[in-house]
């Protein structure tokens, strides 16, 4: 493993290897059965899976559920409203049935709403108002615009003014 790793970081000709038909048999060979770039998003569809419970997810809404308590009693009067920023995966219906078809997913078995609606239910148990961006960032998203990088995945400046303006709407809304 040392040894593939140091590939990885340091070898273009491994990396222009591993991105050839000959990289998943190398990648097996090295004991990399999968691209890093697929498992990281197969991790993230194992979040969206209807079927079985992500230990992940379980552990991160616990983790959340103790925080949101921490966070309620310490505001005192402060009010205090959650802003539920989703991922590209889960806005961009487009890429959402690629990455289906690319990891041979069974789309009746994820949801890309399933995390939303976890943590929109642990704040609104303690009584915080959620500001959930998926349909504002969905409906962007469908007119074409670029919210989100394409490889990194993080906002874009436009992806932050829409942020902006959504979170200040909804925080008037929610202290009005």
């Amino acid at each position: 493993r040392p040894v593939s790793l140091w590939f990885n970081q340091h070898s273009h000709l491994y990396s222009l290897l591993k991105s050839s038909p000959l990289g998943r048999p190398i990648r097996r060979l090295l004991g990399r059965p999968e691209a890093f770039g697929d498992w990281v998003v197969r991790t993230e569809m194992d979040l969206y899976a209807t079927d079985t419970p992500s230990d992940l997810v379980a552990r991160v809404a616990a983790e959340t559920e103790r925080a949101v308590a921490d966070l309620v009693r310490s505001a005192g009067r402060a009010r205090v409203v959650a802003v539920i920023v989703p991922s590209l995966l889960q806005v961009d219906a487009a890429l959402w049935k690629a990455t289906l078809h690319r990891l041979a997913l069974d789309p009746a078995r994820h949801d890309p709403d399933r995390t939303t609606r976890i943590f929109r239910e642990t704040f609104e148990r303690r009584g915080v108002p959620v500001l959930d961006l998926s349909g504002p960032f969905r409906e962007a998203i469908a007119r074409g615009e670029r919210l989100y990088f394409p490889v990194d995945r993080h906002l874009t400046p436009q992806g932050y003014e829409r942020l902006a303006r959504e979170v200040a709407k909804g925080a008037y809304n929610a202290f009005l």
